[in-house]
């Protein structure tokens, strides 16, 4: 059962008044983890809690920087629904899981990310977001056909025709966006530095995984320490599942 409470507020920037829904509780049917952080559940937990965006100004605001209250009778009903990233055109093209980290990408150019904490956010959400390609690269066009998912299908084919030259693009914004995360991360306990030497790891700085490794004493979750470790020696940089 998932529960959402719903708030209003004024846009920071232009005042205009909408309302938005809260997570307050869910369950989780099953669940994947993956060695860089992500978790890929069935039903999806939403993804987009830290930013909201204006229905008038389109301009993006941190929830955090938001005065929330709850609303009178009825005025919910008279009061747009406010937006979020995925509510944006970019995350219906194709590819959108590029588009949506390039626009991430985007917003910490132009200093939305005004923290250091809020920097680390969007470069995880950018992380995740380009190992997608390889998370779910492996379902074919085949087996949406055979499930009657025409439309997922038919993109999957056009997807696969321009991937090429996109992936270039993609490995270049990884590449960088990782060295990035790793100038401004700072672990505070063993199971940070073990997500640390993973970022190393998918950057295929395997030195430099080792020498995190080592630092560690004690672990919460020697299990993935050891598959770390084993992707490591065969020099293997590609996310993986945890499960």
């Amino acid at each position: 059962m998932t529960t959402f409470s719903t708030q209003i507020f004024a846009c920071i920037h232009c005042k205009h008044k909408m309302y938005t829904y809260e997570l307050m509780s869910y369950h989780v049917y099953k669940s994947e983890m993956y060695s860089d952080g992500f978790c890929d559940s069935d039903p999806p937990i939403p993804k987009s809690q830290n930013i909201v965006i204006c229905t008038k100004c389109n301009k993006e605001m941190w929830r955090d920087d938001i005065n929330f209250r709850e609303p009178d009778m009825g005025e919910q009903e008279e009061l747009d629904n406010s937006l979020d990233v995925f509510d944006l055109p970019i995350s219906r093209e194709l590819n959108y899981s590029y588009n949506i980290a390039d626009y991430y990408s985007g917003l910490i150019e132009k200093g939305f990310a005004n923290t250091v904490d809020r920097e680390i956010k969007l470069r995880i959400e950018i992380w995740h977001l380009l190992n997608n390609n390889y998370r779910y690269g492996n379902i074919s066009a085949f087996r949406f056909l055979i499930k009657g998912m025409f439309r997922a299908a038919e993109i999957r084919f056009r997807e696969r025709k321009e991937r090429k030259e996109l992936n270039r693009i993609a490995k270049k914004l990884f590449k960088d966006n990782l060295q990035k995360l790793i100038c401004i991360f700072v672990p505070q306990d063993d199971d940070e530095k073990l997500f640390l030497a993973e970022m190393y790891r998918e950057l295929g700085d395997f030195s430099n995984v080792k020498k995190v490794l080592k630092q560690i004493d004690k672990l919460n979750n020697s299990d993935t320490y050891q598959k770390i470790v084993r992707e490591t020696k065969w020099r293997r940089s590609k996310v993986f599942n945890l499960n």
